[in-house]
């Protein structure tokens, strides 16, 4: 016998990816999100904290690296100082101005599979 309920099936990364999304809007407990969308909590809670996202987002032990480089106006016509590309294809630029513990935490962002 199937079960189709919320609770039971199988999700693809994009649904998980809103799921988590969905959760992390709300200003619900993991449990009563769960509960509130038909979710299992422990299904829930591996999504958002378990090994296969975990191992995509390794904890940061260490302060941030960044070289500082002087931009003169020859070498940036464009508005922004630094660009940064990631092997996701993702790019971020910044501005003179970006501290580099801005900066980091924009590429975190961008590292997260969700």
């Amino acid at each position: 016998m199937k079960n189709d309920s919320p609770a039971h099936r199988r999700y693809t990364r994009e649904e998980i990816c809103d799921w988590i999304r969905r959760y992390r809007a709300s200003e619900l407990a993991l449990g009563a999100f769960a509960e509130q969308h038909g979710l299992s909590r422990n299904r829930l809670h591996y999504w958002i904290y378990g090994r296969r996202f975990a191992q995509a987002r390794p904890p940061v032990t260490v302060a941030p690296v960044f070289q500082e480089l002087k931009v003169t106006a020859e070498l940036s016509p464009q508005n922004w100082a630094a660009e940064i590309s990631l092997p996701t294809g993702a790019v971020a630029r910044f501005t003179a101005t970006a501290t580099p513990a801005w900066i980091h935490s924009v590429l975190e962002g961008l590292r997260r599979p969700c």
